[in-house]
């Protein structure tokens, strides 16, 4: 029987983001039957003075053949000990180690300002935390991914709240922002947190949300996300194939000293969407009402001229609004309605294929592996494989 391999976590547990990587972790140990994984919350060092924390830490490293954390605090001294680590740091691109974990700024900002754009805002604004590398990276990703007659773009710096929550000050900042921002405007904000404190800065400068000020933010925790109202679309990450990924390579570290220097990158897995950025917000009400429609109807094929009647508006009329708001047509805003319909089911349930053709209204699974297929580059079973979350229980079509 092979001997154990102690590997020590130092990872937060109280954030989805120290969940999802250790799932992933997890996920890798089920294979490898050997590894042997200590878990110290580094949520712990809040509530201990520094040097009990420290060396808590120290005491589990000193018996460990390998090292995963994400905790600063105690990290100068942890690498003293001369074993192999990988830095967890998920929010900062700039690490130095020479094995990290980051998450990758410029695919999560284009993801970003995609979303806004699609939901059709043609405003764009950030907000982040004042002093913080990694939110100052998010706001010049976002700035770049904007074409160039949307930049500069509008931003706001506030101090990183304590655990206690936003200060009234911060608040009424932020509201005093917002009052000089076109409505209206799409905001990315650089985390969940500071995303709920945007919802609470609309409400006390009176601005409807999503319909004055849509709002994505970064992390997907839905335990802040489905406790804000209106509740906050976020970027989920792929922070679970980097736990398996940072496993993986930490076991290999551990045989041979020999592997070169590596920056696993989490990158987003997609946006969920919630309230807000549900509706609408662009500026033309008839796209507005039109869209609207197409979303409500999205379980069924959908055709051109319904919506026009809808609308009260002649094909090419239509045709020329959309082109102007969003830069895509009728035709296109309903497949892509339709396979957001798709991708929803394809990730959120176990559903045949068959099944899901079924609920949206397609003849059967050919014809909807043939719609997904054109307007994604992969049938929907390929798409549930590639992107369905680590530890969701996947479903083996039988059609």
């Amino acid at each position: 029987m092979r001997r154990k391999k102690k590997i020590l976590l130092v990872i937060n547990r109280t954030k989805s983001n120290g969940r999802e990587l250790l799932r992933g972790i997890v996920q890798y140990g089920k294979k490898k039957d050997y590894l042997e994984f200590t878990v110290i919350d580094s949520e712990n060092s809040l509530y201990l003075n520094r040097k009990q924390f420290e060396e808590c830490v120290m005491e589990a490293a000193d018996d460990a053949q390998g090292i995963i954390m994400v905790e600063l605090t105690c990290l100068d001294k942890v690498k003293k000990l001369n074993k192999p680590i990988v830095h967890s740091y998920v929010y900062n691109s700039q690490i130095e180690d020479k094995y990290t974990i980051t998450t990758d700024p410029v695919t999560v900002s284009r993801a970003a300002y995609e979303h806004l754009r699609t939901m059709g805002n043609i405003n764009f604004a950030y907000i982040g935390y004042k002093g913080v590398v990694w939110a100052d990276e998010r706001r010049s990703c976002f700035e770049k991914s904007l074409p160039a007659e949307k930049r500069p773009l509008k931003y706001l710096y506030y101090k990183q709240p304590k655990s206690t929550g936003i200060t009234t000050k911060s608040l009424e900042k932020i509201a005093d922002w917002l009052k000089t921002l076109p409505i209206p405007t799409g905001i990315m904000a650089c985390n969940d947190n500071c995303g709920a404190d945007l919802i609470s800065a609309c409400k006390k400068a009176e601005l409807d949300v999503p319909d004055d000020i849509s709002v994505v933010a970064v992390d997907n925790d839905d335990l802040v996300c489905d406790f804000t109202s209106p509740t906050l679309s976020s970027i989920d990450l792929d922070t679970d194939s980097a736990g398996y990924e940072a496993a993986e390579l930490i076991d290999k570290i551990t045989e041979t000293r020999k592997i070169p220097p590596r920056m696993i990158r989490v990158k987003p897995r997609e946006v969920v969407i919630r309230q807000s950025t549900d509706f609408v917000a662009v500026e033309d009400r008839d796209v507005a009402a039109a869209l609207r429609f197409i979303r409500l109807n999205s379980d069924r094929p959908i055709l051109v001229q319904e919506v026009c009647d809808f609308s009260c508006c002649s094909r090419q009329y239509l045709h020329r609004k959309f082109m102007n708001a969003l830069g895509k047509s009728v035709h296109k805003c309903i497949k892509r309605a339709r396979v957001k319909a798709i991708t929803t089911l394809l990730l959120e349930t176990t559903l045949p294929v068959t099944e899901i053709a079924y609920m949206l209204n397609f003849p059967d699974s050919n014809h909807i592996s043939k719609y997904f297929k054109d307007y994604v580059g992969l049938t929907p079973k390929e798409y549930r494989h590639k992107y369905q979350p680590l530890g969701t229980e996947k479903f083996d079509d039988l059609d």
